[in-house]
């Protein structure tokens, strides 16, 4: 199984134009004015109150870097900058999701289209479409697939094997990615794989419908029920397809052994193996979303906040934004 681990050579947060930290040696914070009340973008979707959601709405982590998306569509990128994964983020958009694979990130604009960055070896960039009705976007370690709002799926570079791969005729409500291979979730509930796989994270993919939420990381797949109770098959090291008992309401999609998951009181937890405190989300934090890394975990709280555990190793703790 690929496994890909980079030196440290530059720890940075960038977001909305300044590439450094501030005089104070704080990291910037790329967002200005954060009240969100009159800017919130109609596709955040409302939290349980049936308000538009605030702050941070979308957060995706890979091993050395990550990247938020907030409410009034401004991005913020931070981590080791090796393949400008964070210097050449496109700030100056406006945005609305965001995928990291392995030096490489996308993210889908308010207008639709998908922009990708970072390492363009093999097309990631070059290919993504810039135009259209998208509104997610995943990654595994080096091509994407986005859903549009009609539930059509397109996957690219066109040298990946993914494109070939989608299911004719997939209508899909949610996509998730590991590290080869990607789930989509449709209106029935019923769970589609594709793509390649190491330890039966695709064939292993149950047949029956009803689920409510996918998940995926290195190997493999998750999916929560209609009670609400998790099951994960494919790689079994380090408890991966052993995941916690209880009621939940999502679970997240983390380049890395690390998954997370989302009770139904909003606590999170974490398994699997990662660097230390990577699987050991704050106790005291309500979240609306949470991600697995395996060298650091981040989750957005109900308040729109950016919470990141694990190894500071590559700033990705110190460096995570500090303000809604």
């Amino acid at each position: 199984m690929l496994r890909r681990e980079l030196m440290v050579l530059s720890v940075v947060l960038v977001g909305c134009g300044d590439p450094k930290p501030d005089d104070s040696g704080e990291p910037y914070d790329s967002g200005g004015d954060t009240d969100t009340s009159d800017t919130a973008l109609e596709d955040t979707g409302p939290d349980d109150t049936g308000d538009p959601l605030e702050g941070w709405i979308d957060i995706a982590v890979a091993t050395d870097h990550a990247c938020a998306v907030h409410a009034d569509g401004h991005l913020a990128c931070w981590g080791h900058d090796a393949t400008m994964v964070v210097s050449n983020a496109p700030y100056t958009g406006t945005w609305t999701d965001v995928a990291i694979g392995s030096g490489r990130a996308c993210a889908v604009a308010a207008e639709g289209g998908v922009t990708c960055w970072g390492d363009d070896e093999f097309g990631l960039a070059s290919e993504a479409p810039g135009t259209g009705s998208y509104v997610e976007v995943v990654m595994t370690y080096g091509d994407a697939c986005a859903r549009d709002d009609d539930g059509q799926v397109a996957c690219w570079p066109s040298v990946s094997q993914l494109p070939g791969a989608v299911p004719p005729g997939l209508v899909a409500t949610q996509l998730a990615a590991g590290e080869v291979h990607v789930l989509a979730l449709d209106a029935s509930g019923a769970i589609t794989a594709f793509g390649m796989e190491y330890q039966g994270e695709v064939s292993g993919t149950p047949t029956s419908t009803g689920w409510t939420g996918i998940g995926a990381g290195d190997g493999v797949s998750c999916a929560i029920d209609a009670g609400g109770e998790l099951s994960c098959w494919g790689r079994t090291e380090m408890g991966l397809t052993n995941p916690p008992a209880g009621v939940f309401t999502s679970i997240g999609t983390g380049v890395g052994s690390v998954l997370c998951a989302i009770r139904e009181d909003q606590r999170g937890l974490c398994w699997g193996g990662g660097a230390e405190g990577a699987t050991t989300p704050p106790t005291d934090v309500l979240f609306r979303q949470l991600v697995g890394g395996s060298q650091a975990s981040c989750g957005i709280d109900t308040d729109g906040a950016i919470h990141c555990f694990g190894s500071d190793s590559y700033g990705l703790v110190s460096a995570a934004p500090s303000s809604t």
